[in-house]
């Protein structure tokens, strides 16, 4: 695709990236690009046994009430 046919969006799009130094943000875009192209693959099958019993433990104490605010979090830490 010649640069003519691009969108002018597109094209500052291209520009912008083409002149990015901050590799953060560089790898962070590039995850959005592979996630689009590995569109209906789900995360959750990658992670271990364990890693998917926490989220199952942290989503049951959010249910039962069990959550802190982040004032209360803080203070806590405060109080040792």
């Amino acid at each position: 695709m010649s640069a003519s046919n691009l969108s002018p969006t597109k094209q500052e799009l291209i520009d912008w990236i083409s002149h990015l130094n901050d590799e953060s943000l560089l790898h962070f875009l590039n995850a959005i690009r592979q996630s689009q192209q590995e569109k209906g693959h789900d995360w959750w099958d990658e992670l271990s046994g364990p890693e998917k019993e926490n989220i199952r433990a942290g989503l049951q104490d959010i249910q039962q009430g069990k959550t802190l605010t982040s004032e209360e979090f803080r203070r806590q830490l405060k109080n040792g």
